[in-house]
């Protein structure tokens, strides 16, 4: 590794001299004593983002600019990189510090991740994304399929938890808080959205099946809501169902009532009712119905239709044939070869 050539190169950008220095030595150290390493982690010495020497980047083109390094030493090389380049240094210092690599054994320190979240807000506030960067971001994540890992800390994040607001503040509290948030003046349920986010999520589930949930799903669901009922708060004004159990002190004592009492729905939202229909997607394999509207483009074009329309289904008494809905009408309670 030739040391000077390497300063020369780094040195040509703007840079901290001491900790420039210190990364030279560092990365040349590590160079002459890393001999057999059974894991390890090729390192760029010249950094390859955009805005230093993305010219260097190929591996097989500048094999010279490769070292390997252990993943403990590759960290503290990055560290060392924020700090001397600062900027998009940090962003790479943090992948590092977020890797979830299996042979990443170490452990970030306080310090460093402290002094990583002070540059990186810095960095980030203030930022302007555009309107196609928003974009890209919201396409790339859709239909991501989520890891184990990430729906079981969905799940532990939502239960025994209840959702209360206050001043247009909405968060999740734990079950057994709920009287003490209470006494502070929040309201059981969540702050309504605004017109312009349903219209919004709307929009998103347009042409979108609803998901088919596997049979453990719908037990474990139905275990969560048996033995209990929806209701409303009467003290709230956002007017969101959720669920208690029977022997509640608050339904018990009347603030709580069945989500259908005393409810009123406006002659809009009748209307809008009366235009909808129940379908299924033929271009999914999900068999779910689900309500669309009766002008919605799909609807109209052929591509949603009933929800029972060329499903076929077999009596069990008497092996007859016929369409789901007119069979489950009229003919299976009626069979006349069904046992009594």
């Amino acid at each position: 590794m030739n040391s000077e050539n390497f300063y020369k190169i780094l040195s040509s950008k703007k840079h901290n001299k001491h900790y420039l220095n210190r990364y030279l030595n560092f990365v040349n150290a590590c160079n002459e004593n890393n001999f057999n390493l059974e894991t390890f982690e090729k390192h760029h010495i010249c950094p390859s983002s955009k805005n230093l020497w993305p010219e260097y980047k190929s591996q097989y083109k500048n094999p010279w600019n490769i070292v390997n390094l252990t993943p403990r030493q590759h960290y503290i090389a990055h560290w060392i990189l924020a700090r001397c380049f600062g900027g998009g240094m940090w962003f790479a210092f943090n992948m590092m510090c977020n890797g979830q690599r299996k042979e990443r054994n170490y452990r970030v320190s306080s310090r460093a991740y402290q002094e990583l979240k002070e540059n990186l807000s810095e960095l980030l506030s203030g930022r302007f994304v555009s309107e196609k960067t928003r974009k890209m971001m919201s396409e790339a994540k859709k239909g991501k399929p989520l890891s184990d890992q990430h729906k079981y800390r969905l799940s532990l994040s939502s239960k025994n938890t209840l959702w209360v607001n206050k001043n247009n503040e909405s968060k999740r509290v734990k079950k057994e808080e709920i009287d003490y948030y209470q006494n502070c003046g929040w309201l059981v349920g969540r702050v309504d959205f605004t017109d312009e986010a349903k219209e919004n999520m709307s929009k998103s589930r347009i042409g979108v099946a609803k998901p088919t949930f596997s049979k453990e799903h719908r037990d474990n669901i139905g275990k969560t809501v048996k033995g209990k009922i929806a209701v409303r708060d009467t003290e709230s004004d956002t007017n969101t169902v959720f669920r208690c159990e029977k022997d509640d002190p608050h339904y018990l004592s009347g603030r709580y009532v069945f989500q259908g009492i005393g409810r009123v729905v406006s002659e809009e939202d009748i209307e809008r009712r009366k235009n909808l229909i129940l379908v299924r997607d033929t271009e999914s394999d999900s068999k779910e119905s689900f309500a669309c509207d009766k002008n919605d483009p799909h609807w109209i074009s052929g591509r949603y239709v009933g929800h029972t329309k060329g499903i076929k289904v077999k009596c069990p008494h008497c092996d007859k044939e016929g369409g789901k809905g007119v069979m489950f009408r009229w003919h299976f309670e009626n069979c006349k070869k069904k046992i009594s």
